[in-house]
This record gives structure tokens, C-alpha cells and sequence, in this order.
């Protein structure tokens, strides 16, 4: 899967410098379908089911030129990856960082750079914290909202199969 991915990347690369890369591609699609219909028994489900989704856009991409968007949530903001490239270096310093990123990126400038986020925010005044009461008032009627919410898709569901 870092394989295909890394071809995904080189190709990019490729196809921004010079025009022709058709033999490439060509002597490239036949490996890349077979590797995203694979189904060796060897391997287990998850990290066959892991492949084929993989490798599917890979073949996709070098098709179509189309690359599979990637949206992220980082704090109040969202990162987009639009190339192989801004997905790899996204998945690096998701990997590196782990939950440190979402506590990193509003305040490192470097970080918000690499994931080409716009520059430091002004730093928000804190709201008024509510106390003990008004919280639990508040979740209360959140958890009583998602209830009727939840009974009334129930009853959708009852009235649809009873027909």
C-alpha cells in the first residue's frame, strides 16, 4: 500500500514536469487492477479489505486523474488534501504527532504551514464558563432531544415495515 502510494506521488512528480507519460501508465494499469482486485486467503480480511480500497483509487487516479479528497478536521479548521503529495504528509504527521496534532496546529506556526492552514489566529477570548447547574440542565435536554429524535426515526421505521 506505501508502494502504490509512492507511485501515486512519483507520478504526480512526473505528470508536473513533463507532458508524456503514457508508457508509464500503460505498462503500469494491469499490476495496478490486479492489486485492486486481490484476495489472497493468507492475509487477513481487514488488511485485504484496506488493499483493494487503496490501490481502487490508486487505479483511479492514474485513469482519471482523479484523486480521492480528503478532508480533516484539525481544531476549529479543516486541512483539504487534494493530491497524493498533501495526503502523505498529512498521514506522516497524523502518524507522528497522534492526538498531539489537534493540540499543536493553533498554535505552531511551522505545523499550520506543513498543512497548509493560514497563518496563527488571533487568540479568542475565553467565554463565560457555565457553572455546575446551567451544564447539567443543558445536557439534559441535549440527551432528551436526541431521545425524541431517535423515537420518532423508531417510529418511521415500525410504520414502513408494517406496510
Amino acid at each position: 500500500m506505501a508502494a502504490g502510494t509512492a507511485l501515486a506521488i512519483a507520478f504526480e512528480s512526473i505528470a508536473e514536469t513533463d507532458g508524456d507519460e503514457s508508457a508509464f501508465v500503460e505498462q503500469l494499469l494491469p499490476r495496478l487492477d490486479e492489486l485492486a482486485r486481490d484476495s489472497n486467503k493468507f492475509r487477513a480480511k481487514k488488511e485485504r479489505k484496506l488493499q483493494r480500497a487503496t490501490f481502487r483509487d490508486i487505479l483511479k487516479y492514474f485513469e482519471d486523474d482523479e484523486v480521492p479528497s480528503l478532508r480533516v478536521r484539525v481544531g476549529t479548521e479543516s486541512v483539504e488534501c487534494g493530491t497524493w503529495w498533501s495526503r502523505a504528509a498529512y498521514g506522516a504527521l497524523a502518524a507522528t504527532l497522534g492526538a498531539g496534532l489537534q493540540a499543536l496546529a493553533p498554535h505552531c506556526a511551522a505545523l499550520r504551514a506543513a498543512l497548509g492552514l493560514a497563518d496563527v489566529p488571533a487568540p479568542q477570548l475565553p467565554g463565560k464558563k457555565l457553572n455546575k447547574l446551567h451544564r447539567h440542565l443543558a445536557n439534559n435536554a441535549a440527551d432528551k432531544a436526541r431521545t425524541v429524535a431517535r423515537g420518532k426515526n423508531r417510529d418511521k421505521r415500525s410504520a414502513a415495515l408494517a406496510l
